[in-house]
């Protein structure tokens, strides 16, 4: 299965979520608990779904079918796992997967050349 734009702009922006969350953790962050659990999350390598600022678009219905679309593509390709809320049926986060970090790193080295 091939990748898709969409989904190397979302691979791309969830790796780059997760390394900002482990770089920015100081002792400090424990005293404001949403930074703290961003923290906690990327240390996990999760990280909230932000499609829109992944893609740097506008999120509109079916823009969010298409985003969905993609999950699940990037799930079935081993890249991510979705992270699914106890209250909520829906995706709130992805975890890298140890095959996703790979292929963000390929990316991005093919990218350079």
């Amino acid at each position: 299965m091939s990748i898709k734009n969409r989904e190397i702009a979302i691979l791309v922006g969830l790796t780059a979520d997760i390394d900002s969350g482990k770089t920015e953790y100081s002792p400090s962050a424990r005293e404001d608990y949403t930074q703290y659990k961003r923290v906690r999350a990327a240390h996990d390598e999760t990280a909230i779904c932000d499609p829109g600022k992944w893609l740097g678009i506008e999120i509109t219905a079916s823009q969010s079918v298409m985003n969905s679309r993609s999950y699940k593509r990037l799930e079935e390709s081993g890249f991510v796992e979705r992270v699914h809320s106890e209250h909520s049926i829906k995706t709130s986060a992805l975890r890298l997967t140890p095959q996703g970090r790979a292929e963000v790193e390929r990316l991005t080295q093919s990218a350079a050349k």
